[in-house]
Protein backbone atom coordinates (compact mmCIF):
# COMPACT_ATOMS: atom_id res chain seq x y z
CA UNK A 1 0.00 0.00 0.00
CA UNK A 2 1.60 3.70 -1.02
CA UNK A 3 2.11 5.56 1.93
CA UNK A 4 -0.54 8.25 0.67
CA UNK A 5 -3.46 5.93 0.75
CA UNK A 6 -2.39 4.50 4.95
CA UNK A 7 -2.71 8.66 5.22
CA UNK A 8 -5.87 8.71 3.78
CA UNK A 9 -7.34 5.58 4.84
CA UNK A 10 -6.49 6.66 8.69
CA UNK A 11 -7.86 10.27 7.94
CA UNK A 12 -11.36 8.63 6.94
CA UNK A 13 -10.95 6.18 9.84
CA UNK A 14 -11.18 9.77 12.46
CA UNK A 15 -13.59 10.91 9.76
CA UNK A 16 -11.46 13.41 8.50
CA UNK A 17 -11.76 13.72 4.79
CA UNK A 18 -7.60 13.62 3.33
CA UNK A 19 -7.51 14.10 -0.66
CA UNK A 20 -4.20 13.26 -2.86
CA UNK A 21 -3.78 17.61 -3.28
CA UNK A 22 -3.54 17.96 0.49
CA UNK A 23 -0.10 15.94 0.95
CA UNK A 24 2.78 17.74 0.17
CA UNK A 25 5.19 15.09 1.36
CA UNK A 26 4.85 11.67 3.00
CA UNK A 27 7.76 8.84 3.10
CA UNK A 28 8.66 6.35 5.84
CA UNK A 29 11.40 7.07 7.62
CA UNK A 30 13.91 4.66 9.84
CA UNK A 31 12.96 4.29 13.50
CA UNK A 32 14.76 1.79 16.21
CA UNK A 33 11.25 0.62 16.70
CA UNK A 34 10.22 -2.60 14.46
CA UNK A 35 7.80 -0.70 12.35
CA UNK A 36 8.73 2.25 10.36
CA UNK A 37 6.99 5.68 11.09
CA UNK A 38 5.46 7.67 8.64
CA UNK A 39 6.47 11.47 8.12
CA UNK A 40 3.89 13.48 6.75
CA UNK A 41 4.19 17.52 5.31
CA UNK A 42 0.26 18.51 4.44
CA UNK A 43 -0.66 21.47 1.91
CA UNK A 44 -2.98 23.07 4.35
CA UNK A 45 -2.33 23.44 8.15
CA UNK A 46 -6.36 22.96 8.68
CA UNK A 47 -6.24 19.71 7.30
CA UNK A 48 -3.03 19.06 9.44
CA UNK A 49 -5.22 20.48 13.15
CA UNK A 50 -8.28 18.54 11.92
CA UNK A 51 -6.26 15.54 11.55
CA UNK A 52 -4.45 16.05 15.13
CA UNK A 53 -7.73 16.54 16.82
CA UNK A 54 -9.08 13.79 15.75
CA UNK A 55 -6.07 11.51 16.73
CA UNK A 56 -7.58 10.32 19.98
CA UNK A 57 -10.20 8.45 18.12
CA UNK A 58 -7.43 6.17 17.17
CA UNK A 59 -6.76 5.26 20.86
CA UNK A 60 -7.83 1.51 19.92
CA UNK A 61 -6.94 1.56 16.51
CA UNK A 62 -3.51 -1.67 15.01
CA UNK A 63 -2.18 -1.65 11.60
CA UNK A 64 -4.21 -4.67 10.45
CA UNK A 65 -7.14 -2.15 10.69
CA UNK A 66 -5.83 0.14 8.61
CA UNK A 67 -4.60 -2.91 5.99
CA UNK A 68 -0.69 -3.52 7.02
CA UNK A 69 -1.42 -6.77 8.93
CA UNK A 70 1.67 -8.02 8.23
CA UNK A 71 3.84 -5.67 10.80
CA UNK A 72 1.75 -7.28 13.71
CA UNK A 73 -0.36 -5.32 16.46
CA UNK A 74 1.30 -2.11 16.66
CA UNK A 75 -0.83 0.46 17.49
CA UNK A 76 -1.40 3.67 15.24
CA UNK A 77 -0.93 7.23 16.99
CA UNK A 78 -0.51 10.85 15.22
CA UNK A 79 2.65 13.06 16.91
CA UNK A 80 3.26 16.11 15.74
CA UNK A 81 6.63 16.87 14.70
CA UNK A 82 8.63 19.83 16.92
CA UNK A 83 12.00 21.44 16.51
CA UNK A 84 14.97 20.30 18.76
CA UNK A 85 13.69 23.11 21.20
CA UNK A 86 10.36 22.16 21.43
CA UNK A 87 10.76 18.92 21.88
CA UNK A 88 12.93 19.92 24.62
CA UNK A 89 10.81 22.02 25.98
CA UNK A 90 7.97 19.03 26.12
CA UNK A 91 10.18 16.73 27.58
CA UNK A 92 10.65 19.26 30.42
CA UNK A 93 6.79 20.10 30.55
CA UNK A 94 6.47 16.05 30.99
CA UNK A 95 8.69 15.94 33.84
CA UNK A 96 6.41 18.66 35.52
CA UNK A 97 3.22 17.14 34.66
CA UNK A 98 4.69 13.81 36.77
CA UNK A 99 5.78 15.89 39.36
CA UNK A 100 2.56 17.91 40.21
CA UNK A 101 0.43 15.63 38.89
CA UNK A 102 -1.15 16.85 36.37
CA UNK A 103 -3.76 15.78 33.90
CA UNK A 104 -2.81 15.97 30.80
CA UNK A 105 0.05 17.49 28.58
CA UNK A 106 -0.12 18.36 24.88
CA UNK A 107 1.66 20.33 22.14
CA UNK A 108 -0.47 22.01 19.42
CA UNK A 109 0.80 24.51 16.81
CA UNK A 110 2.65 27.19 19.11
CA UNK A 111 1.61 25.94 22.46
CA UNK A 112 2.40 23.08 25.01
CA UNK A 113 -0.62 22.96 27.28
CA UNK A 114 -0.87 21.23 30.78
CA UNK A 115 -4.54 20.40 32.29
CA UNK A 116 -4.35 19.70 36.05
CA UNK A 117 -8.22 19.46 36.27
CA UNK A 118 -10.15 18.00 33.69
CA UNK A 119 -11.25 20.91 31.28
CA UNK A 120 -9.25 23.52 32.84
CA UNK A 121 -6.03 25.36 31.19
CA UNK A 122 -3.50 25.91 33.64
CA UNK A 123 -0.14 26.51 31.50
CA UNK A 124 0.04 27.76 27.94
CA UNK A 125 3.87 28.41 26.89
Amino acid sequence: MKIHEIVKKVGSIVDVCIEEKDISISHRIKSDSAVPLIIVKFIRRRVRDDLYKARSKLKNLTINDIGLGRQGENKVFIQESLTPSRRELFYKSNELKKKFKFRYIWANSIYISLVLLSGTTWMKR
